[in-house]
């Protein structure tokens, strides 16, 4: 943990002012409220930014839309192997979206672009919910990692709350602003795992112990972390 403190502290060499912090002590205070109120404690709050459940699936299957179609165009292509072709083919249809697989490198980018500017903004996730605040363990002695801590119960099944869930993100010093965070593209949930996932959740926490766990989750984990919001 101390190491990845370390990491966070050495991309302020350039200001993070793009993200609202200029200094360590306000970076870490950025880390401190993921720590106090996790992504999905507040649920107006985790719309507000995302929208609705249904709004942000449409967003999500339109970014899968894309991404297949990016695909469908290079199984045209002529040039292809057999063994690439199959391995495209296969994607289509898997329970995850690999955007190393787009050989095209105009379109992974715009597929990057869309999903960082309308699926999952980063600037206002880390503007809104602070800055991802559990370091997890590196093999890069160059960069950071971390995840965010998140209520999947709190924030009832949202399904942008299990997508958070699935990333590591990490912390490049050498890089400025907002461009210091990022996370892996080669991993993320289809559309319909996404919505499993967010309907497990959604069950779980509109039963007996969802329930129980949303009032004892506001009554005393959020008072050991910091003050109540």
């Amino acid at each position: 943990m101390a190491n990845f403190y370390k990491k966070l502290e050495e991309t302020l060499k350039t200001p993070l002012s793009t993200l609202g912090a200029t200094n360590p002590q306000q970076l870490s205070a950025m880390i401190s409220s993921n720590l106090r109120n996790p992504v999905g404690a507040d649920p107006n709050k985790l719309k507000f930014m995302f929208g609705s459940e249904d709004d942000f699936m449409a967003r999500y299957q339109n970014f899968e839309q894309l991404y297949k179609a990016a695909l469908q165009e290079e199984l045209q292509s002529t040039a292809l192997s057999a063994s690439r072709k199959r391995m495209i083919q296969g994607a289509m249809d898997a329970p995850v979206i690999n955007l190393n697989l787009v050989g095209n490198y105009k379109a992974r980018q715009s597929l990057i672009s869309h999903l960082n500017s309308e699926v999952l903004p980063l600037e206002g996730l880390i503007k809104n919910f602070g800055a991802p605040g559990v370091g997890m363990p590196s093999s890069n002695l160059f960069r950071g990692a971390a995840r965010y801590m998140t209520d999947m119960l709190g924030g009832g099944g949202h399904p942008v709350l299990s997508l958070i869930n699935s990333l590591t993100f990490n912390i490049d010093p050498t890089k400025a602003g907002i461009e210091a965070f990022g996370y892996g593209k080669s991993n993320l949930p289809s559309a319909a795992a996404l919505r499993a996932s967010s309907e497990m959740s959604q069950r779980i926490s509109r039963g007996p112990a969802g329930r129980w766990y949303i009032r004892f989750f506001k009554s005393h984990c959020r008072c050991r972390w910091g003050k109540k919001t």
